[in-house]
Parts: C-alpha cells; sequence; structure tokens
C-alpha cells in the first residue's frame, strides 16, 4: 500500500534502530519531579505540575518548556476540561482546586474545595473532586462549586464514565464501598460493597462495567455499569493498586504492588488469563491504544515493563528515573510521558512500518482531521480539494472508502472503537492522517 510504503521509509531511514519498538526520545529534567501530567489533545502541549510548584507547558511535538505559569501552589491530579479548554488541579498547599486557561495560560479562579482525586464530566461539564467532606461538584464553566455530595469514608479514588456515572471508592475499611453518583443529577443512585480498601477504579467500556482494586483485600471487584450490583470478585496479587484497560483486546491489567506481577483480566468472563512478572512494585499503569501496549511503571525499581496488550508478553523494559508514573499519553506523537523523582522521560512508542509523519513536508498540503478522537462523525479540513479518501486500520488493512462530499463531515457508523489511518489524495499529493475512534 502506498501510503504506509511511503511513511515506512520516511522514518525507515531516520530511526532503522528502533522502527519496531519504544525508544527513550528525551529527558526533561524537573528538580524534584512532577506531582502531575496532562496532555491538551486541542493545542497538542503537555501540563506538567513540579513538586516544588507552579506549572510548566511543555510543546508535545518538541518536548520543549514553552513557559511556566505561576500559581504559588503545587498542583496534583491535572484534569483537561475540552470544552473550555482549561485545566483543572488540585493545590495541596492551600487546600483548594485551581482553574487555569489554556488560550491564555492564566489562572480563571481559586476554587474552595480541598481534594484527594478529580474527575470531569464531558456530558455535563462538570469537575468532581473527593475530600474528607464527601464529592465537591464544579461548575465546568464558570468554576462555582455546585454541590458537596456525601460518600463513604474516606473517598479516595473517583472516575466518570460517558454512561454519565461518576464512581467513587470509598478507601476506609469501615466503608470499602464505591459509590454511584448520577451526573446529570449529582444524585447518589447506589453504594457498592467491595473488598477491603478499594483503591483504584477504571471503566470496560465494551462492556459497562467498573472494576474497582481492593488494595487490603488482593481482589478485583467487578461492578455492572447498568444495574450498579456487583457480578464477579477477581483475586489477583497482593496489594493491587492500578488499572488500566485495554479497548482492542478487552481486558483489564491489575498492577499488583507487593508481589511484582500484572494480573490479567478476560473483559468478558472476568477470569484470570495471565499473570505477567513485571519489575519491583508495580504502582501506575498506562495503555497506548495506537500500538495496543500496555506501560507499567515500578516503582521500586526505577524501571517501565511494555506488555504487548494482544499477548500479554514483556516486550521490554525500560530504565528511568526514580518512582516512576507512566500517567500521560500523547495520542499526536504517540509519546508516553513518565513522572520520576527526577522529571519527565519522554518515550516514543512506534508502529512498525505505519509512523505517521508529524511535520508537514515542502509543498504538501495542510490537513486537519476533527473531532479526533470521534466517535460517530469526523470532519476533513484541507488547503486542498480531496479526491479520494480511504479509511485504514492499524495494520494497514483498507476498512472504508468514502465518497468526497460537501462540507466534508464523513460517518464511523459501524466502525469499532481502536486507531485508524486516514488515507487521502489531493492534487497536490497523498496525505494520511491519524483517527481515534471512542
Amino acid at each position: 500500500m502506498k501510503i504506509f510504503a511511503r511513511l515506512f521509509l520516511t522514518y525507515g531511514g531516520i530511526l532503522p534502530a528502533v522502527i519496531f519498538a519504544q525508544y527513550i526520545e528525551t529527558t526533561i529534567p524537573i528538580r524534584y519531579g512532577p506531582l502531575s501530567l496532562c496532555w491538551n489533545a486541542a493545542n497538542n502541549k503537555v501540563y506538567c505540575s513540579p513538586s516544588l510548584g507552579d506549572v510548566l507547558v511543555i510543546d508535545g511535538a518538541s518536548n520543549e518548556v514553552l513557559q511556566q505559569i505561576l500559581i504559588g501552589d503545587r498542583l496534583k491530579f491535572l484534569t483537561w476540561d475540552s470544552i473550555d479548554n482549561k485545566l483543572f488541579g488540585i493545590g495541596i498547599i492551600y487546600s483548594r482546586v485551581i482553574a487555569i486557561s489554556c488560550s491564555t495560560h492564566r489562572i480563571q479562579a481559586f476554587i474552595p474545595a480541598d481534594g484527594v482525586d478529580l474527575t470531569w464530566n464531558a456530558i455535563n461539564n462538570k469537575v468532581y473532586t473527593t475530600n474528607i467532606h464527601g464529592v465537591t461538584v464544579i461548575d465546568g464553566a464558570t468554576n462555582q462549586v455546585l454541590k458537596n455530595v456525601p460518600v463513604g469514608i474516606e473517598p479516595w479514588s473517583i472516575i466518570w464514565t460517558p454512561t454519565n456515572k461518576v464512581y467513587c471508592a470509598n478507601y476506609n475499611i469501615r466503608s470499602s464501598s464505591v459509590t454511584v453518583i448520577d451526573g446529570a443529577t449529582d444524585e447518589v443512585l447506589a453504594t457498592v460493597p467491595v473488598g477491603r480498601s478499594p483503591y483504584a477504579l477504571f471503566w470496560n467500556a465494551t462492556n459497562n462495567k467498573v472494576y474497582c482494586a481492593n488494595y487490603d483485600n488482593d481482589t478485583v471487584t467487578v461492578i455492572d455499569g447498568e444495574s450498579n450490583e456487583v457480578v464477579a470478585m477477581v483475586p489477583v496479587g497482593r496489594a493491587p493498586r492500578a488499572l488500566v484497560w485495554n479497548a482492542t483486546n478487552n481486558k483489564v491489567y491489575c498492577a499488583n504492588e507487593v508481589d511484582n506481577t500484572v494480573t490479567v483480566i478476560d473483559g468478558v468472563t472476568d477470569e484470570v488469563v495471565a499473570t505477567v512478572r513485571v519489575g519491583t512494585s508495580p504502582g501506575a499503569l498506562l495503555w497506548n491504544p495506537i500500538t495496543n501496549r500496555v506501560y507499567c511503571g515500578n516503582l521500586g525499581s526505577d524501571s517501565i515493563t511494555v506488555i504487548d496488550g494482544a499477548t500479554d508478553e514483556v516486550l521490554t523494559t525500560i530504565q528511568v528515573g526514580r518512582y516512576p508514573n507512566p500517567s500521560c499519553l500523547n495520542l499526536n506523537q504517540s509519546k508516553i510521558y513518565v513522572a520520576s523523582h527526577s522529571g519527565i522521560t519522554v518515550i516514543r512508542d512506534l508502529v512498525p512500518g505505519i509512523e505517521q509523519m508529524e511535520q508537514y513536508a515542502p509543498g504538501e498540503p495542510h490537513v486537519t482531521v476533527f473531532p479526533n478522537p470521534a466517535k460517530d462523525v469526523f470532519t476533513v479540513q484541507t488547503s486542498s480539494s480531496i479526491q479520494n479518501l480511504r479509511l485504514y486500520d492499524a495494520t494497514g488493512k483498507l476498512i472504508r472508502t468514502y465518497q468526497v462530499s460537501q462540507p466534508a463531515q464523513y460517518s464511523l457508523k459501524g466502525i469499532n472503537p481502536g486507531v485508524y489511518f486516514l488515507g487521502f489524495d489531493t492534487k497536490r499529493g497523498e496525505i494520511t492522517r491519524k483517527l481515534i475512534v471512542q
């Protein structure tokens, strides 16, 4: 296929030694390391909150530190509000949530809401943060506190799902429960008993199930997203503390801190299908949908274990800084950002033979695909007229051919979630762009 052959040759001549693997692209030194990282898909920038305070703005393409936003606080658990294009983060010095504009890089508001973790509701544009009082609900547009929702004792992790429900893990052993909150009304729908000390949560979009890692119980509780009932209790390794879901193969990965393993759970049957030996004290997980690889941060061995999402085999181990946390993914350049005690390690995760060109070639038409990620439709905006438009999967297989239309909006009906590539011909040449389908 011409598109993928051309891309392979373009990168093959530059990076012949690493075209089939992962490599450290750069290390950004940050004294005492970052507390939190967040990628902004609208401007392709990474926002970093160093341990000493303030926020750094990093260019997603060049890895250059562009700016320092002075906030006078130390932020953790940054989240991006794509509707208003701004960041929310928990200020740990003055016990508040801070809203920052990603357009002007100025502080919009200091919100009186102490926090442990936070999540953003993309349907109703609200931010939820856990604290000693319960869950505080913040309006994403006005930055005003809307409500405080009472939950269990010591609310810890919190996630929002596109079913418009919010799940809050109540860590204290006297609670050991997950509170389910309606994303529209902010009313409590259910309190679900789980194992001892629920620590981490993740949502399976294919089967609408929520997985809860119970740190002191060596189990993962599976909650049905429709009925809010427990459908399985899966035994895993000792001290499970991180979860991630592989959408391509419908598998859930659980990092077990004490026995240095990652348990792999089938997303349909909720049965354990593999146990992967990793480094010392695995404490964080991240899945790259572009390459279908799982990145496991080993806090005790200062390394990242890379696991193949299809076979669950260890592909490689990458030595990075102390206490590594793969906490941020750049879908534009397929980069994994690993926060460590000494700074940020940027790992480039390449697709064999189909690595996307990130810079425009001389004379090449400028092409923009949005929204990206897309769900139902996508739009193509280009400086040159499109003659043919094709959709390929990540292996290069042709999935669909589109008839070019005006306005240039194209349907994704019947297309499964995953990573795809758009190939189309223009009067000035052949172009390809990456498309994430949710």
